[in-house]
């Protein structure tokens, strides 16, 4: 039974998808975005929306393919969308912020009680922002990660050489993300990240492509060093020689981090 469905949904065409779907009571509101609701090209995926009366099922996310493409099918409900028209401000990177994104650029398919129109009018006056706590957290990875790879780098073991070979890939790929964290910019995928970069920072486009193009270990790690001081931004820098930083196990404010430090300089400097 589950395979016919597979089946049935690969070779459903998007448009019989949503006639179905607006013909159930429990579909509130269907929208398509990114590339959908725009101009798809033979590399594009689907990109549907679905807002549901509830969301008793608790579905996130479904992924599937539709006319043989990968399908991104989101599932939201009313009270979802009730609760982020009353808040002014939305965490830019979470779902409140990428259902605002994608609302704004999306093309609306199906609102029978106009909750989507509405909804989208209201985003004028919204903001959306990035947590100081992601934004710690970003720079948190990136220093931890810019001092173990320069140690691996330093170190005359071939498994050490191995294991900075691996830890370029996701370090690299961390301060791309950062970048945008620590000056408050949405993350909104690769290719309007690269935009971005041929728009604002070509120097920073150029010490990224460099990357994968330059064979030697040696020549990647000054690549790097540079693309890692180019990341940071305002007051996120490069860790002091005499850092001490904790880490909260649930909030990173500064006067957390503040009382972390006196905790730690207590206990470390107490003669028992």
């Amino acid at each position: 039974h589950t395979d016919v469905i597979r089946s049935l949904l690969h070779m459903m065409s998007l448009d019989n998808l949503i006639s179905t779907l607006k013909r159930s009571h429990r579909v509130r509101g269907i929208f398509t975005t990114g590339s959908t609701a725009t101009a798809p090209t033979p590399a594009s995926d689907i990109d549907l929306v679905i807002v549901l009366d509830r969301n008793t099922e608790q579905i996130k996310a479904l992924y599937t393919t539709l006319e043989n493409r990968f399908s991104d099918i989101f599932f939201f409900d009313r009270a979802f969308c009730e609760r982020i028209r009353k808040q002014r401000r939305l965490s830019a990177n979470g779902f409140d912020g990428m259902f605002l994104t994608w609302l704004i650029s999306g093309r609306i398919m199906h609102d029978p009680d106009g909750l989507l129109t509405s909804l989208r009018e209201a985003t004028k006056k919204k903001i959306l922002y990035i947590h100081t706590e992601e934004k710690r957290d970003a720079w948190v990875r990136i220093n931890y990660n810019f001092i173990a790879n320069n140690r691996h780098a330093s170190s005359a073991e071939a498994a050490y050489h191995a294991a900075l070979e691996l830890r370029l890939m996701y370090s690299v790929a961390e301060l791309v993300t950062s970048y945008f964290t620590l000056r408050g910019i949405p993350w909104r995928g690769e290719k309007s990240a690269f935009a971005y970069f041929l728009k604002h920072d070509r120097p920073y486009l150029n010490l990224l492509m460099a990357i994968p193009r330059t064979v030697s270990l040696d020549k990647r790690m000054v690549i790097y060093r540079r693309m890692f001081s180019r990341t940071l931004h305002g007051p996120y820098r490069r860790w002091k020689k005499s850092f001490v930083i904790p880490i909260p196990l649930v909030s990173n404010h500064d006067s957390v981090n503040a009382g972390l430090i006196a905790f730690w300089e207590r206990l470390s400097r107490r003669k028992e």
